[in-house]
């Protein structure tokens, strides 16, 4: 809690607002366009032309259930800090 709310985000529903958050960058790493008015975030009509790019995976730090549920969910993998 300390951390993320350090970085001026809220701890409240952090698991739900990781989702959208991953959602967005898979979309923008994966097809380079995104289009969402979200809970948590705004991405309207965005888009990322990386010529030089490949494709990556998203992988999200999470202990907590919920955290880890979204990793096997909505991203690629998880990296568990300081376990």
């Amino acid at each position: 809690r300390a951390v993320v709310e350090r970085l001026g985000y809220s701890y409240d529903r952090s698991a739900a607002a990781m989702r959208e958050y991953v959602t967005i960058v898979k979309s923008l790493t994966e097809t380079g366009e995104v289009d969402v008015k979200g809970e948590f975030y705004r991405a309207e009509q965005t888009s990322l032309r990386l010529p030089w790019g490949q494709p990556m995976p998203a992988l999200i730090s999470a202990l907590s259930s919920a955290m880890l549920k979204v990793a096997g969910e909505a991203a690629d993998g998880t990296v568990t800090w300081m376990a």
